[in-house]
């Protein structure tokens, strides 16, 4: 197990660091050993050599004269069974080196409190104020909305807390800066808790850093003196995750919000968690039913797209922290050649887990590319071309789960 607070450095450094597109946070945690570019295949040899196989690698790789290709770290195609069909990574980046999750830690983050309603010590129905008083809130204003704050609410992107999520050149416009940066560094959950309300809690749909690291903040409440270990416990070893590593503010919270660290393998392992329904080895840690929850759309998201641009090259939110291709009426999906099944979870500079329920195909993949969300469609398209021979036979004999 492995955590790191945040360093208290200077503000006026900090803010320079965050302000150049936040260079400094996207390096490895654990720094790699130089060496030439690795390649691990695992069974996919025969498959690699196809045409569609050779221009996804050059693609995902940006090698030869691929036209807007992927600068990409690190890349897995993995089975609902486990088994790998393909496993690279590019130097200084090895199979498994952590890699910052960014936004894909707010599913991780959402995921984990799944795990605690199936232990029975938390319900979506749950309110804010249960763990995190009213009382205890200086801002006299929004008291109302405050107590109707749920922990839905917050994993599904509709507490109403007013907040603005920027990266890259938009950072001096964002949230995070004064919270991770300046008043906030010290106790994320007495910030956060004193912000303003924009909207009615189940309202409106906004996506934001501080709903998940409030249901961090309330697992450190439920869980006590076990927290430190639970998302080990509940989560990560279950799934036989070895490289995860979560930072904390200085009061011991996990930042849910960004900064879940794992290599794209043990990412793509949460993935395979939700083509199994919520069971691993035998052994249910999603609440039955969760899959599905995941898959549904957040009613407040669906709202806020009238035409393509409103996707923000994602999809539509769900109930489970997911980003949903599911199409629009009128305006179709977000990733217009891809299965409309597909559930995504992206991250800043393009950390991507793909799961495709029907075709029974994870990708994970970990980079420092900024705007290349438009570029995914091809990845999912351009990998379905590749092992879609593979992956029919392992649907048709997936093994129920029970």
């Amino acid at each position: 197990m492995i955590k790191k607070r945040l360093s208290n450095l200077a503000l006026p450094v900090l803010m320079a660091v965050v302000l150049s597109h936040q260079q400094a946070f996207t390096a490895p945690t654990s720094a790699p050993e130089p060496e030439a570019r690795v390649v691990t295949t695992k069974g996919n040899s025969f498959a690699m050599t196809s045409k569609a196989c050779r221009d996804w690698q050059n693609f995902m790789f940006k090698q030869g004269h691929i036209e807007g290709g992927l600068k990409t770290d690190q890349l897995v195609v993995m089975r609902g069974n486990g088994d790998v069909l393909f496993d690279e990574a590019v130097a200084p980046y090895r199979k498994n080196t952590r890699h910052t999750m960014w936004s894909v830690s707010k599913m991780i983050t959402a995921t984990t409190a799944a795990t605690a309603i199936q232990e029975g010590k938390l319900k979506l129905s749950d309110r804010l104020d249960q763990f995190l008083p009213v009382e205890q809130r200086r801002n006299p204003e929004g008291q109302q909305e405050y107590r109707a704050v749920t922990v839905q609410n917050l994993i599904s992107m509709t507490s109403g807390l007013k907040w603005s999520e920027h990266n890259g050149d938009e950072a001096k416009q964002a949230s995070d800066l004064p919270l991770m940066y300046s008043q906030g560094y010290r106790d994320f959950t007495r910030y956060m808790t004193e912000l303003d309300f924009e909207s009615k809690p189940g309202k409106a749909w906004n996506y934001s850093s501080v709903n998940a690291n409030l249901v961090m903040a309330i697992l450190k409440k439920v869980y006590r003196g076990n927290y430190d270990k639970m998302p080990w416990k509940n989560l990560f070893t279950p799934l036989g995750i070895k490289t995860a590593a979560i930072e904390q503010d200085h009061s011991g919270m996990y930042i849910g919000g960004s900064y879940v660290n794992l290599s794209a393998e043990d990412m793509a392992k949460i993935g395979k968690l939700f083509l199994n329904d919520g069971v691993v080895n035998g052994k249910r840690i999603l609440p039955k039913g969760w899959v599905e929850h995941a898959k549904t759309a957040e009613p407040a998201s669906l709202k806020k797209v009238h035409k393509r641009a409103d996707f923000a090259d994602y999809g539509v939110f769900s109930k489970g922290g997911w980003w949903l291709n599911r199409p629009v009426p009128g305006v179709g999906k977000a990733h217009p050649n891809s299965p409309e099944t597909a559930m995504l979870s992206t991250g800043f500079l393009g950390q991507w887990l793909v799961v495709l329920p029907d075709e029974g195909l994870i990708i994970a993949r970990t980079g420092h590319e900024r705007d290349s969300e438009r570029k995914i469609d091809k990845m999912i398209t351009g990998a379905l071309a590749c092992f879609s021979k593979q992956t029919a036979s392992a649907v048709a004999h997936r093994p129920a789960v029970r």
